[in-house]
């Protein structure tokens, strides 16, 4: 689906499938309800679950991704800025990354907002990826995410090619195991700023610091804290 406006896609499953699962390129205003994109982890095909890219104003609500590359992702290509993007009642199985903004970064990205999530098997739970381009990002949330089975990283930020990265909260956000992540600028006016995380989560256990949930902080990173 792409250059149309208030489209409504529901009650919808996507089974097999080449390259794409639900892609929508440049949807202001549209909403995803109970869909399904259900593939064979074991399959050497790349597929995406569903992915926004250059929309405004959508929502992704009571939706299940089962498959080999991204489950949930938003991203932000040439002249297409995303803002005011919701993503909530989730549930993925991924071999890839689950929750994902990123990685085309060639336009802004703002008031991205992942809520309300099962991530049940994953190879990467939360990536905030800045890849190619110079946008600036910000607001981004990640809230009440639970995350059963991590193989590689927990979290991460990170810049590649430019731009900048500020405000991303993660907020009640429990991990089952305790996994690795890391934060990493770029360079001097190419950092990430003001990254927050509150009620973090580690086996029922309360995380405090960095050092205490596994996570590297980075060259060019500013004013990580952790609240009660």
């Amino acid at each position: 689906m792409e250059r149309s406006r208030c489209v409504t896609l529901e009650g919808v499953s996507l089974q097999g499938g080449d390259g794409g699962g639900c892609i929508g390129d440049a949807l202001p205003g549209c909403a995803m309800r109970r869909v399904k994109v259900i593939n064979d982890l074991s399959s050497e095909d790349r597929v995406d679950g569903i992915r926004l890219a250059g929309t405004q104003r959508a929502l992704v609500e009571d939706c299940l991704v089962y498959t080999t590359e991204d489950a949930f992702s938003v991203t932000s290509p040439e002249d297409a800025v995303s803002e005011q993007v919701v993503l909530r009642r989730l549930m993925a199985l991924t071999s890839a990354r689950a929750l994902r903004c990123g990685p085309l970064a060639r336009s802004a990205l703002h008031r991205v907002r992942f809520e309300d999530v099962d991530i049940i098997h994953c190879r990467d739970a939360m990536s905030v990826m800045h890849g190619e381009g110079q946008g600036e990002w910000g607001q981004i949330v990640f809230k009440d995410i639970r995350v059963e089975n991590c193989g590689r990283n927990g979290i991460v930020i990170q810049l590649l090619d430019g731009g900048g990265v500020s405000g991303v909260r993660f907020e009640n956000v429990g991990f089952k195991q305790s996994r690795p992540g890391f934060l990493q600028g770029l360079g001097a006016g190419h950092c990430i700023r003001g990254v927050t995380f509150a009620g973090l989560e580690v086996s029922g256990r309360p995380i405090a610091t960095a050092e205490e949930a596994g996570l590297k902080v980075g060259g060019f990173v500013e004013d990580v804290r952790f609240d009660d």
